[in-house]
């Protein structure tokens, strides 16, 4: 956020995602709770969602997250660059990119 960039969190929870987010020291983050939008990852609509939300196109957009079924493949349905969090390199598929820092974000977000 301090770059400039926006962030939200979109997360399958039970519709307390944004207060156990809060609870949990995230704040002045908009949360997308898949209970309370009625949409799930990896269901794209979801995507969809936090992209109207935070007025960006697909193309400008990137998401990450550390589950290759609900982030990586639900954000490419919705055409969002996936980029797997996987601090213990366990996936080694080469068609997403991965990170095991979430300081290695910036990397990507540059170039995406």
């Amino acid at each position: 956020q301090s770059a400039g960039i926006t962030v939200l969190i979109v997360t399958n929870s039970d519709g307390h995602g944004e207060e156990n987010l809060r609870a949990g020291g995230f704040t002045g983050i908009p949360v997308i709770d898949s209970t309370v939008v009625g949409a799930a990852k990896p269901n794209p609509r979801i995507f969809e969602i936090a992209l109207e939300r935070a007025g960006a196109t697909a193309a400008a957009t990137v998401h990450v997250g550390d589950a290759l079924a609900n982030d990586v493949i639900g954000a490419r349905a919705a055409g969002i660059t996936p980029i797997h969090f996987d601090p213990l390199r366990l996936c080694r598929a080469a068609d997403h990119r991965h990170v095991r820092t979430l300081a290695g974000i910036w990397q990507h977000v540059v170039r995406a």
